[in-house]
C-alpha cells in the first residue's frame, strides 16, 4: 500500500521551514498546505504547497549545515549542467539501430544465420517502438531526478565508512537529468542489479505513491532502454561491409537478442 504522508495542520506561516524560506526570498509568502515528506530525531523534509515561483511547491529540508552545504551545491552548480536525456534520447537510439541494421540485412558479406540475426533484433526493435507509449506511461509515474547511467559492476566499490559500509560510485561521464530507469535494470550485461525492495523502501519516504509493482515496472522499462544502449553502441562499431566489420557487434547482438525476449516477457509483449 502507498504511504500516506502527513499533512501539517495549524497556523502555516509559522512553520520553521515556511519561515527560513521566507527570509531566504525576503517576502511574505504563506503556503497553501505543508505535507511532511520524512521527519527523524536529525532530519525532516517537507512539501510546501503554493510558495515558489509561479505558485509552485517548494522542498524544504532540516539537516545538518555540513550536509545542507554539500547539497546546496549539487542542486546549484552541478545539476543545472547535467544534460536532459528523456525518453526521447532511447528512442532515437532506438530509430538509429533500426536504421543501421536495415543498411545491412541484404550484405552479401553475412552467413545467412547472421543475416537472420540482425532481421530479428531489427524486428525487436519495432516491436519495441510501437509500445513506446507504454514505456513513457510506466516512466511518468517515477520522479526525475539524477541517473549514473553507467551503473555497472566495475564503476562500483564499497567501503566501510563511518556509520556502516558506503557504495562509492565512479565515472559519471554519462550522467544526466531524467527518470532512474536505468540504473534500475536488473541482470544486463555487467550492469548492476540494485535491490529493488531496498530501493522501494527509500523512496517511498518521499514519493509514498509509488509501490512495489511501480518500481518493478520501472526496471523492467530501464531493462530495455539498457539493452538500447548496448545495441546503440555495438552498431557505432560497424565501420564497412566486410565481414570482419561485423565480428564484434554481432557478438554483442546475440547478447543482447536474448535479453530483448526476456524484457519483452516481464512486460508481457510479444514479437
Amino acid at each position: 500500500m502507498s504511504k500516506i504522508n502527513e499533512v501539517v495542520t495549524g497556523p502555516l506561516a509559522e512553520h520553521p521551514a515556511v519561515k527560513a524560506w521566507c527570509e531566504s526570498q525576503r517576502a511574505g509568502i504563506a503556503p497553501q498546505g505543508i505535507e511532511v515528506l520524512k521527519s527523524k530525531r536529525k532530519v525532516a523534509t517537507y512539501r510546501l504547497d503554493g510558495i515558489g515561483p509561479g505558485g509552485a511547491a517548494v522542498i524544504a529540508k532540516r539537516c545538518r549545515a555540513a550536509t545542507a552545504k554539500v547539497e546546496q551545491m549539487i542542486y546549484a552548480e552541478i545539476l543545472p549542467r547535467l544534460p536532459d536525456r528523456g525518453l526521447s534520447h532511447y528512442l532515437q537510439r532506438l530509430r538509429d539501430v533500426r536504421a543501421t541494421l536495415g543498411e545491412h540485412l541484404a550484405n552479401p558479406a553475412l552467413p545467412a544465420d547472421d543475416s537472420s540475426l540482425l532481421r530479428t533484433v531489427a524486428a525487436h526493435c519495432d516491436t519495441l517502438e510501437s509500445h513506446w507509449d507504454e514505456v513513457e506511461g510506466c516512466c511518468a509515474a517515477m520522479p526525475r531526478t539524477l541517473v549514473h547511467a553507467d551503473f555497472v559492476i566495475k564503476n562500483l566499490r564499497v567501503r566501510a565508512g563511518v556509520s556502516g559500509p558506503e557504495l562509492l560510485v565512479f565515472d559519471w561521464e554519462f550522467a544526466h537529468w531524467g527518470v532512474p530507469a536505468t540504473d534500475l535494470a536488473q541482470i544486463v550485461g555487467r550492469a548492476a542489479s540494485p535491490d529493488l525492495n531496498v530501493y522501494g523502501s527509500v523512496v517511498q519516504r518521499d514519493f509514498g505513491r509509488l509501490d512495489a509493482r511501480d518500481i518493478q515496472r520501472l526496471a523492467d522499462c530501464g531493462k530495455l532502454l539498457r539493452v538500447v544502449d548496448e545495441l546503440y553502441w555495438a552498431t557505432t562499431l560497424i565501420a564497412g561491409s566486410s565481414y570482419k566489420c561485423f565480428v564484434r557487434p554481432l557478438w554483442n547482438f546475440r547478447i543482447c537478442e536474448p535479453e530483448l525476449v526476456a524484457a519483452f516477457r516481464a512486460m508481457k509483449w510479444h514479437d
